[in-house]
């Protein structure tokens, strides 16, 4: 029997007959069945290929939602105070002041960050992860000048490695748009739809040779440790208000840490 009519059993939703075949082309005992299985096919694809490998759901938010992964009265305010509240998620004004995100990325993934900052010009910063590799991005710090870029890389702060961006990028007039892309081959920062930076395996000669990257040049400051240890993480030196927080895995599997 067909699944859904009358009668119908767990042992009846694939009748097969005496020579190992479905039933007749067309009948009913094979049409929704065959339908089911196709449909089961299609999620199982969807699931091999890394499209769900996203944060658990938490009630009342969409499973790529970060912030609301965020338990602030549970342990995950690491340094200074957060809140949220129905306008977004608010900053420390606390040097390395950072909230923790109980959550590993897959191998290669994006990162869409919107916020705007109130305070004086300062950084905000995602801390992220490459393997076992994790590092920093970091938006207008301040330090003799503001600038933006990874912190750490061979050792050196952000503001004075190969990738410094020594310009201010975040406008305090409007919400701004981070947009960062983990790849084998590059890794890749925008704001506002300009590329920031990008790093790109070269050559002596300044050619792009297409290698994977080696992101083990890159290391965290002790000031941003976190009790979750190597983790996704927030880190602010002024007032921002973050309205949007997500993360996509493009290939591999996240995990979740708790």
């Amino acid at each position: 029997m067909a699944i859904g009519t009358k009668g119908s059993s767990p042992g009846d939703v694939l009748p097969w007959n005496h020579q190992g075949m479905c039933g007749s082309p067309g009948s009913a005992s094979i049409r929704f069945p065959v339908r089911a299985l196709g449909l089961i096919a299609m999620l199982l694809c969807v699931v091999n290929a890394g499209c769900s490998d996203l944060p658990p759901t938490v009630a009342g938010k969409v499973p790529k939602d970060l912030v609301a992964l965020m338990d602030l009265d549970g342990g995950d305010c690491v340094k200074g105070k957060w809140t949220k509240d129905d306008s977004g998620l608010h900053t420390t004004t606390t040097s390395f002041g950072r909230t923790q995100i109980p959550y590993q990325p897959g191998q290669e993934y994006d990162v869409k960050l919107v916020c705007q900052r109130s305070g004086n010009v300062d950084m905000i910063a995602l801390g992220l992860m490459k393997g076992d590799v994790q590092f920093v991005i970091g938006i207008d710090g301040a330090t003799r000048y503001v600038s933006s870029g990874i912190d750490r890389v061979d050792g050196k702060p952000f503001s004075e490695n190969e990738f410094a961006v020594k310009k201010t990028t975040l406008d305090n007039s409007k919400a701004s748009t981070i947009l960062i892309n983990v790849r084998d081959i590059v890794l890749t920062v925008t704001v506002d739809g300009t590329t920031l930076f990008e790093w790109k395996d070269k050559d002596k000669a300044g050619k792009e040779t297409g290698k994977p990257l080696d992101y083990s040049r890159l290391s965290v400051s002790p000031d941003w440790a976190c009790p979750l240890g190597k983790c996704v993480f927030l880190g602010a030196f002024t007032d921002y208000t973050v309205t949007t927080l997500e993360l996509t895995n493009v290939t591999g599997r996240g995990k979740y840490l708790r």
